[in-house]
């Protein structure tokens, strides 16, 4: 998720960027899922010293439209080390 100005993107551009709001009017932003990175965490699970479950089961994933996604896992041990691994899925 990014913030960004409430007409940006595809629709268009309420202002142009860099340009300063009137003083006192804050500009209106929203929420958006970009969708364009390979590695965007939507979810990720840990223990600690107090609490030693690991949930291992992700929470379900729509996606919008059918197509070819990339889907990343990464793992990191208790020592820092992390591996990733790129999965291609087709949808639809």
């Amino acid at each position: 998720m990014i913030r960004v100005p409430v007409g940006s993107g595809l629709g268009g551009v309420t202002s142009l960027p860099g340009l300063e709001p009137p003083q006192g009017e804050l500009p209106a932003f929203e929420d958006r899922w970009t969708g364009g990175y390979i590695f965007e965490n939507e979810w990720q699970s840990f223990r600690t010293r107090q609490n030693r479950t690991l949930e291992l089961k992700t929470p379900p994933h729509l996606y919008d439209r059918p197509g070819r996604y990339t889907v990343a896992v990464k793992v990191i041990d208790i020592f820092g080390n992390d591996t990733m691994t790129l999965v291609p899925i087709n949808v639809g």
